[in-house]
This record gives structure tokens, C-alpha cells and sequence, in this order.
């Protein structure tokens, strides 16, 4: 089990989690054609890494999503040292 954390107490933490484990691979196509995508609150999701991607780009989501995964943890830890 994960916690999302809120976005008024981490906006990129939330932005990241969210890519990374919520949204699904339709989901994330859709945003990086500019599609809304019903139920989620977008506006509170930095999508500029999505933007413009051509569908061949997104075809493998396992590497973008270990990339969110990666910078959320690299993120997380550091806001825990400082």
C-alpha cells in the first residue's frame, strides 16, 4: 500500500505519485494529447513531461513510471535530510 501525499503539503511528491501509481496507461495517453481525463483534478499534476509525446514515446509507461518513481524517491529523501 502507498500514501499519496497531499498536494497542499508536497505538490511535486503528489504530481509524481500520481503518475507514477494512480493514472493508468490510457489515463496518461490521453493528458499527453491534452485530453481531460475524467476524475482527476489535472490542474494539480505537472504534466510538461507529457506534453507532446508521440504514442511510440509512451508505448513503454514501465520506464516512464520507474523514472517518477526514482525522482519521487530521490525527492522524498531528500526533504527527510534537510
Amino acid at each position: 500500500m502507498i500514501t499519496i501525499p497531499s498536494y497542499d503539503s508536497d505538490q511535486k511528491a503528489y504530481s509524481l505519485a500520481m503518475k507514477a501509481y494512480i493514472l493508468d496507461n490510457k489515463q496518461l495517453y490521453d493528458l499527453s494529447k491534452g485530453k481531460p481525463v475524467e476524475g482527476i483534478d489535472t490542474s494539480r499534476i505537472d504534466l510538461s513531461d507529457l506534453k507532446g509525446k508521440k504514442s511510440s514515446d509512451l508505448q513503454n509507461t514501465q520506464r516512464l513510471r520507474e523514472a517518477w518513481i526514482f525522482e519521487l524517491e530521490v525527492h522524498i529523501s531528500s526533504k527527510r535530510a534537510s
